[in-house]
């Protein structure tokens, strides 16, 4: 144990090769803000100048190469760098846990970093501050950063920034290292991805004042349409939401794409179920929305807003098919489709409206019903048909009550259930009937 001689002072240096990381304590000080679960691995050839003074040590090196190393974290793709070279000079206090880096530099392919770090312990209370200067590879490090992203988010080109941040929790708890962080940071990336969704450059401000995350309203280019955002997130809650502060118009003219559609717009309207070659402009003006920052469970989400969509065609739809083939229309793929600004609910792992009208041509089609981020399906679809045999224009106004269909099936093969339509009819034709004889009556 490094304390064993601690009271009597002592100069080593070391030269050596094939040290494992793992093994080597005194160098893993600077992943002590990492998760616990991190894993990290890799081989070292080292000159390195030891030093003891009581129960501190000093480390100095300025020729460190570390091969193949790895940062792993569970269920995620690991963060590997063929050769780094680092310098070091810092003190560790194995008998307080506490340590402080005077310098750090540690380079390689897809990262450098350059910062001076400090970890203190009095007792029960812990604290933790530093501060970075950062040039990497968004590719190669996101994975690391994945615990404080949405879970699917894909970042890419090099960004380079300054990171300064404290904290102070209570020793031995680093779970509550979060709840308690203050800091700032200025983030960027060339070009990001998410559900779909393709960003181009990106400047985002970020601040942290005791754990309370607050990014500030940016605007960006996204599928050659624009994205305005802002959002806080509160580390001192769990699960940790990415929560919008207000209102915002998210998505202004946006185009759309076979990924969105996979991704986002299936879970909106059951047509994109299966659909191809999808294309239009798409409108969301966000009321709320809060988003897991990692782990994400589905009934953790929730977006309120208005979706709209203009000039959208498809093919492939086997849902939108059975509808075109019942009022007439042209293929799917040469039609034109308007989908009108609806209003939606997703909570609890459903996403639900009142009315989603689809102007198809000239003839409205209305949806209304529960989507199941599970792809169940509790839908019904209003044809532009009365039940008087009249066919319904979008710029007339219905007369008489128009005929609904049940979809059946699932997200993955949602049908029209036409076996039911003899019977739904009649049944509302006898219903109307009746209320028609009641209503002679109490005349």
């Amino acid at each position: 144990p490094l304390n064993e001689n601690a009271a009597k002072p002592m100069k080593v240096g070391i030269s050596a090769s094939g040290i494992d990381l793992k093994k080597l304590q005194p160098f893993m000080v600077l992943f002590a803000s990492f998760p616990q679960d991190m894993e990290i691995s890799g081989t070292a050839e080292s000159d390195l100048l030891i030093s003891s003074e009581k129960d501190t040590y000093s480390f100095r090196t300025e020729s460190t190469k570390i091969k193949k190393l790895k940062l792993l974290s569970p269920q995620q793709e690991p963060f590997f760098q063929e050769e780094v070279l680092f310098v070091f000079d810092g003190d560790y206090n194995p008998a307080e846990a506490s340590w402080a880096i005077r310098e750090l530099l540690l380079t390689g392919p897809d990262i450098k970093i350059k910062g001076d770090f400090e970890k203190s312990v009095d007792g029960n209370s812990t604290k933790l501050q530093g501060q970075a200067d950062l040039e990497y590879s968004l590719a190669g490090v996101s994975e690391v950063f994945s615990q404080f992203l949405p879970e699917g988010l894909e970042m890419a080109g090099k960004t380079e920034h300054k990171i300064e941040f404290g904290a102070q929790y209570p020793t031995g708890q680093t779970n509550k290292l979060m709840a308690n962080l203050n800091g700032k940071a200025n983030l960027g990336f060339e070009k990001a991805g998410y559900m779909g969704l393709d960003f181009g450059p990106t400047e985002v401000d970020i601040q942290v004042e005791k754990g309370l995350m607050k990014i500030a309203p940016f605007s960006t280019t996204v599928n050659n349409g624009q994205l305005n955002f802002a959002a806080n997130a509160d580390f001192n809650q769990q699960p940790t939401l990415l929560e919008t502060p207000g209102p915002i118009e998210i998505i202004k003219d946006i185009q759309i794409n076979d990924r969105t559609t996979k991704q986002l717009l299936m879970y909106v309207n059951p047509i994109f179920a299966n659909a191809v070659n999808v294309s239009g402009i798409a409108n969301f003006a966000c009321e709320k929305l809060a988003i897991p920052l990692a782990g994400v469970n589905n009934k953790e989400i929730e977006v309120i807003g208005t979706i709209s969509v203009n000039q959208l065609r498809l093919q492939a739809s086997d849902l939108l098919g059975e509808i075109f083939s019942l009022i007439g229309a042209a293929s799917t793929g040469g039609q034109s489709i308007t989908i009108q600004p609806t209003r939606f609910v997703l909570r609890d792992g459903f996403l639900q409206y009142d009315d989603m009208q689809m102007d198809i041509g000239d003839n409205p089609v209305n949806f209304k019903g529960v989507i199941g981020l599970d792809k169940s399906l509790n839908m019904t679809v209003t044809l532009p048909y009365t039940l008087k045999g009249g066919t319904v224009r979008v710029y007339e106004k219905t007369a008489g009550e128009r005929i609904s269909l049940s979809l059946k099936g699932n997200l993955d093969k949602p049908e029209l259930d036409t076996g039911k339509l003899l019977e739904d009819v009649l049944e509302k034709e006898v219903k109307t009937q009746l209320k028609k004889v009641l209503e002679d009556l109490f005349k």
